[in-house]
C-alpha cells in the first residue's frame, strides 16, 4: 500500500509538471507588470496608476511565488520573474526598516504627529484630561495634530506651548490642524486645499537656539468610503486619487521653496509604495526608514494594516527613536513619534 509520503510526492510532481500550472504562473507574471509599473507613473498623467498602486503588495507576493516555482522546474521564466522581484524591492523599501538607529538617544527635540479623529478637547468626560495629561507626561516639544475639533467659544490651549490652528468652519466649532511648539514661532502660514475643507496645510517657522526650522503639518484627501456601492466608491477613489495628487503637488512646491530645514508631519492618506510617496522620499528622509524597526502601521482599513501617517525631515537633520505609539487609544489612527537633532 503506497505511503502518504508517496502520494504527496506524486502530487507535487504532477503539480510542478502541469502545463496549466506553468501557464497560470506566466499569466500572473505578465499581469503584475502594469501594477508594478504604476509606481513610476504620476497620477496627474494617468489617475488609474494611483488605483493600481494599491495592489502592488499582492503582486510582489505573487512574483515571489512565481519565481520560486520557475526555479524549481528550472525554467528560463525565472529570469524575467527575478527581474520583476528586483524592481519590487525598490517599491517595498518603504514597508520595512531594520535600522533602529539610536533608540536610546537623549539628544534632540521630541516630535509627534497624530490624527486624533475629531477629538473634542472640551468634551465633558475625561477624554480632554487624559489626552492633555498624556502630552505633558511625555514632554513632547512639537505636536502636529490633524482632525482636531476646537469649539469657537472654548479654544484649545496647552500651557507652555505656542500654538497655531486652522480649520473648517462648522456649527460653533472648527475641524482642522494644530501645531503646538515649546519653541518660539516667528512666522506661520496656511495652504487651503479646498473651500472650507478640513484638508489643508499649515506651517510654522520656529527658533530653537540659533536655528530656524519649518514645521509643516498636513492632512491630505482620503477616499472617504461610504456604504457598499461599488460604483459610488469607485468615484470616490477617482476623486481621492486626483484630489490628493493636487494636494501633494502644492505641498511639494511649499517644501522645495522653504529656505530652512523642514520637519514635515501629517496624515498623507498615502501608502509607502506609490509614486506620490516616492516624491517625498526622494527629497526628504522618512523617519520610519531612518530609525524605525521591522514593519509597523498607523491605521487599519478593516483588518488591513497600513502606514499612511509620516514624519519626514530634511536630510541635514538627524532622526532617532522613531516609533508608532500603539498605546494611544483616542483615534482610529496611531501617533508617530521621533527625536530630531
Amino acid at each position: 500500500m503506497p505511503s502518504i509520503d508517496t502520494h504527496f510526492d506524486s502530487f507535487v510532481n504532477t503539480f510542478l509538471n502541469s502545463n496549466w500550472v506553468k501557464i497560470g504562473f506566466i499569466i500572473l507574471t505578465f499581469t503584475s507588470i502594469p501594477f508594478l509599473a504604476s509606481y513610476f507613473i504620476s497620477p496627474s498623467n494617468f489617475y488609474l496608476a494611483g488605483l493600481l498602486n494599491l495592489f502592488i503588495p499582492i503582486f510582489i507576493v505573487s512574483n515571489l511565488l512565481s519565481f520560486g516555482y520557475f526555479l524549481l522546474i528550472k525554467s528560463r521564466w525565472s529570469l524575467p520573474t527575478g527581474g520583476l522581484i528586483l524592481i519590487s524591492f525598490i517599491m517595498a523599501s518603504g514597508l520595512f526598516s531594520f535600522i533602529e538607529r539610536n533608540q536610546n538617544s537623549q539628544s534632540g527635540f521630541k516630535v509627534i504627529s497624530y490624527n486624533v479623529n475629531k477629538l473634542r478637547p472640551t468634551d465633558t468626560n475625561n477624554i480632554r484630561d487624559e489626552f492633555t495629561d498624556w502630552i505633558f507626561k511625555n514632554s513632547y516639544d512639537i505636536l502636529c495634530l490633524q482632525e482636531m475639533i476646537e469649539l469657537n467659544n472654548a479654544p484649545f490651549h496647552l500651557k507652555g506651548y505656542n500654538k497655531i490652528f486652522s480649520g473648517k468652519a462648522l456649527n460653533h466649532e472648527q475641524l482642522g490642524l494644530f501645531i503646538f511648539s515649546r519653541y518660539p514661532i516667528i512666522r506661520q502660514g496656511l495652504v487651503e486645499l479646498g473651500l472650507n475643507s478640513f484638508n489643508r496645510i499649515i506651517w510654522a517657522d520656529i527658533v530653537k537656539e540659533s536655528d530656524t526650522l519649518r514645521i509643516i503639518n498636513v492632512h491630505l484627501k482620503s477616499y472617504d468610503f461610504q456604504g457598499v456601492s461599488l460604483q459610488n466608491n469607485f468615484r470616490k477613489i477617482r476623486r481621492g486619487i486626483i484630489g490628493r495628487y493636487e494636494h501633494i503637488d502644492r505641498l511639494s512646491v511649499l517644501v522645495q521653496s522653504t529656505p530652512y530645514p523642514i520637519v514635515l508631519c501629517g496624515d498623507f492618506n498615502e501608502v509607502p509604495y506609490t509614486y506620490s510617496y516616492n516624491e517625498f522620499k526622494s527629497i526628504l528622509t522618512d523617519g520610519y526608514l531612518a530609525s524605525g524597526k521591522g514593519y509597523d502601521y498607523t491605521y487599519k482599513f478593516g483588518s488591513i494594516p497600513l502606514r499612511i501617517d509620516y514624519i519626514f525631515v530634511s536630510p541635514a537633520l538627524k532622526l532617532s527613536n522613531y516609533q508608532v505609539i500603539h498605546e494611544a487609544k483616542w483615534s482610529d489612527h496611531l501617533p508617530v513619534f521621533a527625536k530630531i537633532g
